[in-house]
């Protein structure tokens, strides 16, 4: 067993040791404003490139559906098989 003056420096080391490691974990789950600041900028710069090129797509995927629609339109196929297809949701 351990006498009082040990348990009392061994309890001082410990209590030393959890401050020491939670100032590291500390800093390193935080960041300055700045730090914030440069991160939120980054992720709205990426969030507008994904919005732009969703636009862009949606505009071709557009451009392509009413291709595919006048190609079937002025095809020869069957009248109905013609409705079937432009109907078809």
């Amino acid at each position: 067993m351990l006498n009082p003056s040990e348990a009392a420096l061994l309890s001082v080391v410990v209590a030393l040791l959890s401050v020491i490691v939670t100032a590291v974990i500390k800093d390193k789950t935080y960041v300055t404003k700045n730090e914030c600041s440069i991160i939120q900028q980054k992720q709205c710069a990426e969030s507008k490139a994904i919005r732009d090129e969703l636009s862009s797509a949606k505009g071709t995927m557009a451009v392509n559906l009413r291709m595919t629609r006048a190609l079937i339109t002025y095809s020869d196929m069957p009248k109905d098989v013609k409705e079937e297809v432009l109907n078809d949701r």
